[in-house]
Formats: C-alpha cells, sequence, structure tokens
C-alpha cells in the first residue's frame, strides 16, 4: 500500500495576522475620520484625542445610532468678568465639559462636518457632537480657545459680522464686551479646529423688521465675514432663535448650507430641516450633572430632583397642577386652573419675575404675610438674573413661566412657540431643579393655537380671574380685585410695576378680612 501523506496544517499565526491587521486598518481609518477639516475642505491632521480622566456622573446610556447633538454655548469667561450665569459659562466648567465628552466616548466634529452628515452624503456616525458659540465674543479667544486647542474639539464660531461690540445688549443693561476682530478669527481658523459662521451684520430682530433689511443682514453678513477670515462661510444661526418661513427661504437664497435654530433638541438623519437645525442650550449655572442630563435627555420634563423617587411602573408625579376647568373664555379653548371652586380659597400670581427692583420686596412681602405664590419667569430675564429665580425656589413659591423673549406667541409658528416656552422651561430647571408645566401667555398675546401648542408642549395655560388694572389709581385698582374675586380664584399681579409689594399687601389683607384663604403652592403639586 502506498504511504497517504497527511494535509498540510495551517500556519498557526496566519489568524492571529489577520486579526492585527484588520485591527490596525480599522485604527487608522478611525483616525482619518476624526481629523478636523480646514474651511477650505483640505483634512488638516491632528493628534489623537485621548480619553482624559473627568470626575463626573456615569454616562448616560448610549442612543440609537441616529441623534446627533450640536451644543449651544454664548459667552465664556470667568466670575470677575461680570455678567450672570445665564449665558456666561466659566472656563474651568467648560474645559470639565470638554473632558466629559471625549472620557464617554462622544465624536467631536465640526459643524459643517456633521452638517454633510445630517444633510449630505456621509453616513452619520453614532454619538457625534458638534459645538457651537453664538454672538463671537472676544473673551472666546482669551478663555474658549486655549481649551479647544488644548483638548483638540474643533468648535463653530456665528459671529455678528457689522459691530465690535455688543451694542444689541446694551440697551438691556448688558456692560460692554468687545467682540473678536480680524486677527483673533483668523488665527483660530488657520489650526483647523475652529469655523466660523454668521449670525447677521448687527444682530437684529429678524421677524420685527422690514424684508429688505433682513435680506441685507444675512447675504451682507456672509460678504464681509469673508472677507475677513478668506475664507468661505456656509453656516448661519439665527439671532434670538426667530425663525419663519420667510426668513429660512433668505438665508438658503442667500447661499448658506445650513443654519441653527434655538430650539430645543437633537438631530438624526435625515434633517428634520437643514435650515432650522436644533441645538442643546448649555448654561453657566450647569453642574457637570446637568450638562449630562441635557445631554441624555435634552427636553426631559421629569425633575431631576424626583427622578430618583419614582417607581418602575408607576407615573411620577410631576409639579403640574390638575386641569380642573376646560372652558371656553372668549370664543378659546382655555385650561384654567384654579383652587377648590366650593371652598373659600385663591391663589396668588406674580407676573414678569424676576425684577431686581421689586421682587425682593414682593419676597419679603409674601414671607411676612405667609402666602405661597406662584411666579411666572421670563426665560430671558431669568438668565440676568438667576439668584433671585433660585430665592424664589428656595422660599417655597411654584415658578411658572412666560415666553423666553416675551414674544406676541401669535406671530409665531408652532414650532416657535415650542421654543419660547422650552427655552424658558431649560432656564428654569437649570436654576431651581425644577421643571415648570405652568405657563400664562401675555396679556391679549394668545389665541386657541397657542393653548393647543403650549398643551402639546405639556405646559397647562393659566389664566386669570381678577388682575390688577394699570390704568387706575392704587386704592380703586385694589378694591376693583377684591371685589372681582370668587372661590377659587385666580389674582394676577404684575410683578414688575413699582407698587406691586403694596398692591399684594392689600389685596391679601382685604381679601382675608372677608374669610378667603390663601392656599398655598402645594395644593398644585
Amino acid at each position: 500500500m502506498g504511504c497517504v501523506k497527511p494535509a498540510r496544517r495551517p500556519w498557526p499565526g496566519a489568524r492571529r495576522w489577520a486579526v492585527l491587521w484588520a485591527v490596525l486598518w480599522c485604527f487608522v481609518a478611525f483616525l482619518l475620520g476624526v481629523c478636523p477639516a480646514e474651511a477650505s475642505g483640505q483634512p488638516v491632521r491632528t493628534p489623537l484625542v485621548l480619553p482624559l480622566p473627568v470626575t463626573g456622573p456615569p454616562a448616560p446610556r448610549a442612543r440609537a445610532r441616529g441623534p446627533a447633538l450640536i451644543l449651544m454655548y454664548h459667552r465664556v469667561a470667568p466670575a470677575s468678568a461680570g455678567g450672570a450665569t445665564g449665558l456666561r459659562v466659566e472656563p474651568r466648567m467648560l474645559d470639565a465639559q470638554i473632558r466629559y465628552l471625549q472620557r464617554h466616548g462622544y465624536r467631536l466634529v465640526p459643524l459643517g462636518r456633521l452638517v454633510r452628515q445630517l444633510c449630505g452624503e456621509e453616513p452619520l456616525m453614532p454619538r457625534t457632537v458638534a459645538i457651537t458659540f453664538d454672538d463671537g465674543y472676544e473673551e472666546l479667544f482669551r478663555y474658549a480657545w486655549p481649551i479647544l486647542r488644548a483638548r483638540y474639539a474643533p468648535a463653530t464660531i456665528f459671529v455678528v459680522a457689522g459691530l465690535s461690540a455688543n451694542r444689541w445688549e446694551r440697551a438691556r443693561g448688558y456692560p460692554r464686551k468687545p467682540l473678536l476682530g480680524d486677527r483673533e478669527l483668523q488665527r483660530m481658523v488657520a489650526s483647523g479646529l475652529v469655523e466660523v459662521g454668521s449670525h447677521t451684520l448687527t444682530h437684529p430682530h429678524l421677524a420685527r423688521i422690514r424684508l429688505d433689511q433682513a435680506w441685507y443682514e444675512i447675504h451682507r453678513s456672509r460678504e464681509l465675514l469673508e472677507t475677513r477670515i478668506r475664507r468661505p462661510v456656509r453656516l448661519f444661526s439665527y439671532p434670538y432663535g426667530e425663525l419663519d418661513p420667510t426668513l429660512r427661504a433668505m438665508v438658503e437664497r442667500a447661499g448658506y448650507v445650513a443654519a441653527v435654530s434655538t430650539i430645543q433638541g437633537v438631530e438624526s438623519k435625515p434633517a428634520r430641516d437643514c435650515f432650522a437645525l436644533h441645538r442643546i442650550r448649555v448654561l453657566g449655572s450647569y453642574r457637570l450633572a446637568d450638562f449630562a442630563l441635557a445631554l441624555s435627555r435634552p427636553v426631559d420634563l421629569s425633575s431631576p430632583a424626583r427622578r430618583s423617587t419614582a417607581t418602575p411602573g408607576r407615573r411620577r408625579a410631576y409639579a403640574r397642577p390638575p386641569e380642573t376647568h376646560l372652558r371656553e373664555q372668549g370664543g378659546h379653548p382655555v385650561v384654567q386652573v384654579q383652587g377648590e371652586p366650593r371652598r373659600r380659597e385663591l391663589v396668588l400670581t406674580v407676573d414678569g419675575a424676576p425684577d431686581p427692583k421689586t421682587t425682593p420686596a414682593i419676597l419679603d412681602v409674601l414671607d411676612r404675610l405667609g402666602v405661597r405664590a406662584v411666579f411666572f419667569v421670563v426665560g430671558s430675564r431669568a438668565e440676568r438674573y438667576p439668584s433671585l429665580v433660585a430665592a424664589i425656589a428656595q422660599e417655597g413659591h411654584l415658578i411658572g413661566v412666560h415666553p423666553y423673549e416675551e414674544r406676541d406667541l401669535t406671530t409665531l409658528s408652532d414650532a416657535g412657540i415650542y421654543n419660547e416656552l422650552v427655552n424658558s422651561r431649560m432656564v428654569v430647571r437649570a436654576m431651581t431643579g425644577r421643571v415648570p408645566h405652568l405657563f400664562r401667555p401675555l396679556p391679549a398675546r394668545w389665541n386657541s393655537r397657542v393653548v393647543q401648542a403650549a398643551r402639546a408642549a405639556a405646559f397647562t395655560t393659566v389664566l386669570w380671574t381678577a388682575r390688577i388694572r394699570t390704568d387706575l389709581p392704587l386704592d380703586q385698582a385694589v378694591r376693583r380685585v377684591v371685589g372681582q374675586a370668587r372661590q377659587g380664584a385666580i389674582v394676577a399681579v404684575d410683578g414688575r410695576r413699582r407698587s406691586a409689594p403694596v398692591e399684594i399687601e392689600r389685596i391679601v389683607d382685604g381679601l382675608r378680612a372677608q374669610g378667603y384663604r390663601w392656599v398655598t403652592v402645594r395644593a398644585w403639586r
């Protein structure tokens, strides 16, 4: 018999080398994928961002591959630079937030590249984040740029192209702050880590000016910025988040490829609208735990302080009053929240908070009278006076919201109404840990569509039974309110009137003398 030759055994190391080559190939592909790009589109090699140790909460559970996050910052400066912590993030906190993103596996990319993934042919990578800064303060070069460079974190800065300082904020009492100059912009753009977008010429309310003026602000700012930085400008940010179909069409016609709004939320592929991309607002009052919550639940309705007490399978007890009356008022379907109509109980509400000239006095009067009220807060004012909002919450009062910019909501789209209310909600949540579900529109600036849009955003619209008349003398206005009050009534006071503390004291004493009791906010929780 012939000898059978045994089969040749494969080289024992072949499989091991094949695995090593596959790992090496994936590693090289990853390096090529995370390098930021020049504004001209040419890739620039940068060192790999290694995970850095950071103290903070555990990473939130990973989302599906689709959603992408666009973070919205404004000022970055230490407390010594002045200004409220609403829109001012301290440098040490920005550094901690970027390290948190890197440590927990988020992929930082320029907004331009994220736009190509959301609106173009590039695949959307999981856990992708773009960092944006609005307004273009000079402080960004002093405080934010060293952090971005040290962490190799790309960012997009939306610059007000035609101003050298924050003139649009001076009328509201903000201190003068210089904006980025040509030298600073060119230096940051040349690094490949920073790209520049337009924030108009003078930061106007685009929805309130003539169409020809809005067009000039939109297209001329792009031309001017391209001259200043010697690079193409393809991204736009709407001042104050004001967005409507006409402005959107102007931005697209002006040659931009995408635009960001201030609407709170995440994006996925394909994007809802590449000219109204949603962002996540980052406030200066955020702790690292708040930042992590904003990443994982940007429009969450549950309160951080109460989430841990909820049991699985049971409905959480949100800080939301019962909807006791659904009726027509002036032809509009209104959810009017009241105390118990069969008892001699009243509810006091204060509009227009916070105000540094009147809110402290109102809080003192309410504390002396032993009354708990509902304060309706304007989001933009809360960002200016966060300590007053915190004081309102600490003294046991309930907080509701007005529109973020005190705008006439009847002139906005449903998305615009949602934007105004949710932005105010996110500001209050960041400052107090509470999630407000009460909404009060401005007098004569609401309709049934506003009420329905508020309900869709999980708000209960609260009107009033009796309200102080501003066109009457103080004594006559107080007597009128006292005479109108009925069981379960809601009494509204304008918290920005200098006479508001006196009005509240007289109304409370007058109705107590008639046997009414002012219910605490616990009755509404």
